[in-house]
């Protein structure tokens, strides 16, 4: 079985996802494990292959159990390293790997996955503009469910950070879209947020808050148009009806 604190080292090692969502009222006894489990199953994002967020009950790749005050869940397999922890305060906290650092990590099909089958990191390191968006829209999508739920009261605040961004560039694996291509951050670290929001809010404003965030990191790597607007929306349209390309 993996370890988590190895996940947790090999996610650090390259770009990774910082993701956290709790409420503003602090109550560490809000939650009992039973709640957590309903909460995340009835939850979790399931409009991509891999669900968010992902839920390890392979012990082979990873694990998911209670301990002390939180639920922890980690996978390491293929492309996808991650480990998360939802408190029963109602904090979550998500370490998610950059699946463009991985994405030759895949087995082929059949095949079993084995740790020994990872690659080096490409040559020159990239965000994928349409990747940022989906993973946005499914972190808010998440959250918004939650706070629906219950889980954050009155208001939710939500933390995100793109970490190793430093000398990344924009490449989308469409080749179609060659404006996105080779330009080149110098932040090590892209913040989004705090943000603190009403449940109401959050309920129906989370999908243009994701394409908010998206074109904050794109601003980051120096890429600004007045048209990306209409084609993050066009692309989270495509993420909804389930007829994304990759």
């Amino acid at each position: 079985m993996t370890d988590p604190e190895q996940v947790k080292e090999k996610i650090f090692e390259r770009g990774y996802w910082e993701i956290i969502l709790r409420p503003v009222e602090y109550n560490e006894q809000k939650l009992n494990f039973n709640e957590i489990r309903r909460l995340l199953e009835t939850h979790q994002v399931q409009y991509l292959g891999w669900y968010y967020p992902h839920l390890s009950d392979n012990r082979k790749h990873g694990d998911y159990y209670n301990k002390e005050n939180f639920v922890q869940s980690f996978v390491h397999w293929g492309e996808y390293l991650e480990i998360f922890r939802f408190y029963r305060s109602g904090q979550f906290i998500h370490y998610k790997g950059l699946r463009e650092d991985r994405l030759a990590d895949t087995p082929p099909l059949f095949a079993e996955w084995t740790p020994e089958m990872q690659t080096v990191p490409p040559e020159q390191l990239f965000l994928e503009p349409t990747i940022t968006l989906y993973t946005l829209t499914e972190i808010l999508l998440f959250a918004s469910r939650l706070a629906i739920d219950g889980v954050f009261g009155d208001e939710a605040q939500i933390y995100v950070k793109l970490h190793n961004m430093n000398h990344r560039i924009l490449r989308s694996l469409d080749i179609r879209r060659s404006g996105f291509h080779y330009r080149e951050c110098h932040s090590e670290i892209i913040e989004l947020g705090p943000i603190t929001l009403s449940t109401d809010v959050l309920k129906s404003e989370h999908k243009k808050l994701a394409i908010d965030w998206t074109i904050e990191v794109l601003t980051q790597f120096n890429f600004t148009s007045e048209h990306i607007r209409g084609v993050l929306e066009k692309d989270q349209n495509n993420f909804f009806n389930k007829t994304f390309t990759f």
